[in-house]
């Protein structure tokens, strides 16, 4: 084959990961394909799938170096949560071996491991990740030790003397390269973490950052320090008024925000009276997606669409919109369309506006008809289907364990003796 390999590259980064595979015919295919299918692994919530994948790099070291982003769950390696047999010997206890095998990963992120950043017992875990030179950080799990039990229980980490705010700022301190940081675990952030990063944290932990995911209160903490902030990817939360004025005391750092991504519940009304006021606090936005998460009671997409299409007037140099909408009821007729004098609406808003993608996945655009008149039309549609695995590996023990769980859910026969309802010992016979 005469083409160079950068173009061969090129081609195979296009197909399937199954067809990919097809392909590895000779040397210098096997090495353009291998190349493209280590490059981005994503196994989010697929302990088995991660474990495999750890093994490989112990056998296969070179490929281990070829992957630049990792996402993985490594719960396999906590004990109580995964079936220790299944975890090879060269594997144990942690995996931390194999990771450190991965030496150009940029990208990083563990669903399984929920304290690797506080917990004494994780500590091969930080330094190994430490080691890495990372661009891109996500924290889809993280277990505040703060947080007080329930019906007296003791938490997790209540004898931990530490201070969650301070390991976060070392870590964050060992990644000078970091561009993207994400808390995906909103929920598990307590208000004395917050209080910490907003006490400890300086713009020289993070002299890279450019995009940050995070709920508001936690954002509001590195706001004020995140110098080279661009693009702001907020969790869901309820918006108040003591939230907003937490934000706008940040108000120097939040005009470099040109991307933005806000989810607002479908039955927050103090957020959707208040949108205008909330989208206001980043008047530089050139990028907005608003997410809308619907249950069968809420409203259909053109409803929200609408609520969002009369608040957007306060940002004067939006470019690009996109508002998500999600139901357990897709297939709900009409349940996505919106109003198309709606689009015109949002560029009436928004005078530089180019882009609009609706709820359906449509993406519009504007033309201008002879008499000066804006009329969008049809450009594409947005493809949001996921290219990888979708399920985890099944348990090589799966039959054994699924013939032993169905012996104990078997429902036992009783038998009358002596007046006393007693358990079988075998089938009664027929009469």
């Amino acid at each position: 084959m005469d083409l160079p390999n950068e173009l061969l590259s090129r081609i195979v980064s296009f197909l399937t990961r199954g067809s990919i595979r097809n392909l590895m015919v000779n040397r210098i295919l096997r090495q353009i394909c291998e190349r493209c299918l280590y490059r981005h692994i994503s196994l989010f919530r697929q302990p088995r799938r991660s474990l495999r994948l750890f093994e490989t790099f112990v056998q296969r070291p070179d490929l281990a170096q070829l992957v630049y982003h990792l996402s993985i769950d490594l719960s396999w390696a906590v004990k109580g949560l995964f079936p220790q047999r299944e975890v090879p010997r060269s594997l144990k206890p942690d995996g931390m071996v194999a990771l450190s095998l991965a030496k150009n990963v940029r990208s990083y992120s563990d669903s399984g491991v929920s304290g690797w950043i506080w917990e004494p017992s994780r500590a091969r875990f930080r330094n190994t990740i430490s080691k890495l030179k990372l661009v891109r950080l996500e924290i889809p799990r993280l277990h505040d030790p703060n947080i007080r039990g329930c019906c007296g229980q003791l938490p997790r980490g209540w004898n931990w003397r530490g201070d969650l705010g301070v390991e976060i700022k070392k870590f964050i301190q060992s990644q000078p390269l970091l561009e993207h940081l994400g808390f995906t675990d909103y929920s598990s952030i307590t208000s004395t973490t917050v209080s910490s990063l907003e006490k400890h944290l300086q713009s020289s932990d993070i002299p890279s950052l450019k995009s940050l995911t995070a709920g508001p209160s936690l954002a509001a903490a590195f706001l004020p320090v995140a110098s080279q902030l661009e693009s702001l990817n907020l969790m869901p939360a309820n918006w108040n008024d003591q939230l907003v004025l937490k934000i706008e005391a940040s108000s120097e750092r939040v005009m470099s925000i040109r991307r933005l991504n806000i989810p607002v519940l479908y039955y927050d009304n103090w957020s959707w009276s208040n949108l205008s006021r909330v989208l206001g606090l980043f008047p530089n936005t050139e990028n907005l997606v608003v997410s809308i998460a619907a249950t069968p009671s809420a409203k259909n997409a053109n409803y929200y669409f609408d609520q969002v299409a009369q608040n957007v007037h306060v940002l004067p140099f939006l470019q690009d919109v996109e508002v998500r909408y999600t139901t357990a009821h897709p297939e709900t007729p009409g349940i996505y369309d919106v109003d198309q004098k709606l689009l015109v609406d949002f560029k009436a808003s928004c005078p530089l506006l180019e882009n609009i993608t609706t709820p359906k996945s449509e993406v519009w655009a504007f033309s201008q008809t002879l008499s000066g008149r804006e009329t969008p039309r049809l450009i594409g549609r947005v493809d949001h289907r996921w290219n990888g695995p979708e399920k985890d590996l099944p348990s090589p023990y799966e039959d054994e364990e699924s013939s032993s769980n169905a012996s104990k859910r078997e429902t036992p026969r009783l038998v009358r003796v002596n007046g006393r309802w007693r358990r079988a010992e075998k089938d009664l016979p027929s009469s």
